[in-house]
């Protein structure tokens, strides 16, 4: 992985890193705006809920509550309203969102370690292929997704159940599921937009990213290049001769105290005499 020029197994590796990313992504901000409440309390007084369902605030949110709660992924048991009647098949198509719910969790579940493992096998590539990759999937999508939201919201929405549920429970008749009286449709839309805005915002997180390694990378190519060319710079001009002179001169600098050391300690005492061998003649 260190060489820029990346094999054809690591690029399909990033482009399924990138895959499970996008979808590591989709799967928390599908979580995220689920177990996000205040989205729908704001609701509650922008769409004027009590008005048009007939009941009120503290009703409203105490049903939405329970309903909110019955699908959060650490959620078990069933389904049942504080103070709304529910009929047979509102509750089957409330167990049949569940299940969507407890497949993203389970997605999320799946992609976490493998993710993971991709990031960590790919922290050490020059090129980080699947950033870009990952951004372009959340950047793009989430656009496609709102301009289609934006041109026909009805269609979108009908689509979608078409789409994910084999039956037509989703068609509530509020005599039997007044439910659906407190979740107009243009609260389902503004939770589409809360989770594109949450991807596109994971998209540019991974731009960041991808940015802030490519400098970092750069940087280190250049530094590469510049210190062998400031090496053979110095020798070519000469400029690397005055610390091998210094060196030299210390050398002999230091021969030459040593000699005049040993010169000074030979006193006049240690000169031996001419014509004497140390004994006493009178």
């Amino acid at each position: 992985m260190s060489k820029l020029k990346m094999k054809w197994y690591d690029v399909l590796l990033q482009i399924l890193l990138s895959v499970l990313l996008f979808l590591l992504f989709l799967s928390s901000s599908v979580f995220l705006t689920l177990a996000f409440k205040p989205l729908y309390y704001l609701d509650i007084k922008a769409l004027d809920i009590p008005k048009t369902s007939g009941y009120d605030e503290k009703t409203i949110k105490e049903n939405y509550d329970a309903l909110i709660d019955y699908n959060l992924p650490l959620r078990d048991g069933d389904l049942s309203f504080p103070s709304l009647p529910m009929s047979a098949h509102g509750k089957q198509h409330f167990e049949e969102v569940k299940d969507i719910f407890d497949a993203f969790k389970v997605l999320a579940l799946v992609c976490i370690p493998l993710c993971g493992v991709g990031v960590f096998y790919f922290h050490t590539a020059p090129k980080k292929l699947y950033l870009p990759l990952t951004a372009g999937l959340t950047v793009v999508l989430p656009l496609l997704g709102g301009l289609l939201i934006a041109l026909n919201w009805e269609r979108v929405f009908v689509s979608f159940h078409e789409l994910f549920f084999d039956n037509d429970y989703w068609i509530f008749d509020s005599t039997y599921d007044p439910v659906i009286t407190i979740l107009p449709d243009a609260f389902f839309m503004h939770c589409a937009v809360m989770i594109l805005s949450l991807l596109v915002f994971c998209g540019i997180v991974c731009l960041a990213i991808f940015g802030f390694t490519e400098r970092k990378r750069k940087r280190g190519a250049n530094d590469a290049d510049t210190f062998p060319s400031n090496i053979s710079d110095g020798v070519s001009n000469g400029s690397l001769t005055c610390p091998v002179s210094a060196v030299t001169d210390g050398a002999q600098k230091g021969v030459t105290d040593a000699v005049s050391n040993t010169s000074q300690n030979v006193t006049p005492d240690d000169t031996p005499q001419s014509g004497s061998d140390g004994n006493d003649r009178t």
